[in-house]
């Protein structure tokens, strides 16, 4: 759809390239489309990345005890906490529940 009040284009120049090097800037071009999709095949390829995630989650971790292991023990034991908490509410309304009936 065309604006009534967009300017004129200015015209394009006249391509100079010879066919040798148009097919160059072509084969060039495919060779960079192949590369791009080789790179976003292996972005979205996650089973295929899975012991790379894996790794890293390991390494981080291990960084993580090293510089500050009570901080990791302080996160253990809160996620053990709501863990239990959620498990045991579930329990107490659940029985709550069987109660009223």
């Amino acid at each position: 759809m065309s604006d009534a009040h967009e300017a004129p284009k200015e015209p394009k120049e006249k391509d100079t390239r010879t066919d040798g090097e148009l097919r160059d800037d072509i084969a060039r071009s495919r060779e960079q489309l192949a590369s791009t999709l080789d790179a976003l095949e292996y972005k979205f390829d996650i089973p295929a990345r899975l012991p790379e995630f894996v790794e890293t989650g390991k390494r981080s971790a291990a960084k993580l005890w090293d510089d500050n292991p009570l901080l990791v023990i302080g996160v253990g034991v809160g996620v053990a906490v709501a863990v239990i908490g959620a498990i045991v509410g579930g329990i107490v309304l659940r029985r709550r529940d069987e109660f009223e009936l």
